[in-house]
């Protein structure tokens, strides 16, 4: 009897062991999701360090007209687009204008914080790819963005062909 209830107790303890390890590994998961859900809840900032590379990375670049704007200007997006504002001002751009669109349509890239709208890739600023990689580079992910193959007449360009046209757009989190 001793010997039949031992091996139930072993088997049971067993799958306890199974039962609380899978639990323990479902409670790490549970908890480094929380951990990513955390930070993306957390504004985005421009840190010093991001600012001086950027500026010396577009130190000899072409600079120009830019606007910049929001699709959802939430709270979060507006300090975000104030801080881009600010760093591209720094870096010797002309803010053309601000603008909010909500009823804008692009698709953008996924992971992308921010994306550069430009008319025709054959059209584009001169300082579109430096300024790219200058964001790309300091940590936050900028697409480039062609407005005019599906809609010419879109109102963020309208029929406007300038070389010089561009928008960095500000994506909502």
């Amino acid at each position: 009897g001793n010997v039949n209830a031992m091996r139930i107790a072993d088997r049971e303890n067993t799958r306890l062991d199974d039962l609380a390890s899978a639990a323990n590994e479902r409670a790490a998961n549970i908890e480094s999701n929380n951990i990513v859900l955390q930070a993306k809840m957390l504004p985005r900032t421009i840190t010093p360090t991001q600012k001086e590379a950027f500026v010396k990375l577009l130190n000899s670049a072409p600079k120009g007209e830019i606007t910049i704007g929001c699709r959802h200007p939430d709270n979060e997006s507006i300090n975000f687009m104030e801080q881009i504002h600010s760093l591209l001002i720094e870096s010797g751009f002309t803010i053309g204008g601000k603008v909010e669109y909500p009823h804008n349509t692009v698709k953008f890239h996924t992971g992308d914080s921010i994306a550069l709208l430009i008319d025709r890739l054959d059209d584009m600023p001169n300082y579109a790819v430096p300024l790219v990689l200058a964001f790309n580079s300091i940590g936050i992910q900028l697409g480039l963005i062609t407005n005019m193959p599906n809609s010419p007449d879109d109102p963020l360009f309208g029929s406007v062909k300038s070389p010089n046209k561009a928008i960095l757009f500000i994506i909502e989190k």
